[in-house]
């Protein structure tokens, strides 16, 4: 028997593209790159800033200062109390207890009173050692609008013609930017809570029992 000849089948029809599914994707990934570029320019700038610079809450509004006055004023009545109490120590060594005397009392008194009434100066300092090193490891200084620049312009040149895949992934980049935002506004009031408690935190210095008080604040601080 001679062999049945091979069966051919007609060829796939192609794929046709529907133009108004294209347009509706393509007025969509326009609007929304839109968008994401208006919102994306004040972010950038807000960030760049406020995240690289820690701003220092003791220079910036006298509502902050009255309160932290306020707070000193507490701090120094209660500091009385603490001297009372360390001469107590002092005058029951040998008796009630006989680690504590007068040397280990008078300096903690002296940093105490020294670092409560100062604190401000004291954050002041430290916030500035701190945008000084961040100064120092980026050259020049920090341009904040250089940063913000430099930001959009490589966002842009990485996501530019990815379409619609671009401006998905330039809005995970915004919220991620509006995290960092959100963070520094957190770090910000948590700043400003260490300050007004500075002067009873620091005043805790006086005594070797409420020492750990004040130490807390300093690893606070530390990380803030």
């Amino acid at each position: 028997m001679s062999p049945s000849p091979q069966q051919s089948f007609p060829d796939a029809p192609p794929e046709v593209t529907n133009p108004v599914t294209g347009w509706i994707t393509d007025a969509i990934s326009q609007w929304l790159a839109g968008v994401i570029a208006s919102a994306m320019t004040p972010v950038l700038t807000f960030m760049g800033q406020t995240v690289l610079i820690t701003p220092d809450p003791t220079t910036h509004g006298g509502v902050l200062l009255q309160l932290w006055e306020a707070t000193r004023i507490a701090a120094n009545t209660c500091f009385i109390l603490l001297i009372l109490v360390g001469g107590f120590l002092v005058m029951g060594r040998e008796s009630i207890q006989t680690r504590v005397g007068i040397r280990e009392i008078a300096p903690r008194i002296a940093i105490g009173f020294i670092a409560a009434n100062t604190s401000t100066m004291l954050i002041s300092k430290a916030i500035e050692l701190a945008n000084g090193l961040t100064a120092a490891i980026a050259g020049q200084g920090v341009d904040t609008a250089a940063v913000s620049a430099s930001l959009q312009q490589m966002i842009t040149n990485q996501l530019n013609g990815l379409g619609f895949l671009g401006s998905l992934l330039e809005l995970a980049l915004l919220v991620m930017a509006v995290m960092v935002i959100v963070t520094f506004i957190v770090r910000m009031a948590a700043m400003v809570l260490l300050v007004l408690a500075a002067p009873i935190a620091l005043s805790c210095h006086a005594l070797p029992q409420t020492e750990r008080i004040a130490f807390t604040w300093w690893r606070t601080w530390s990380r803030a």
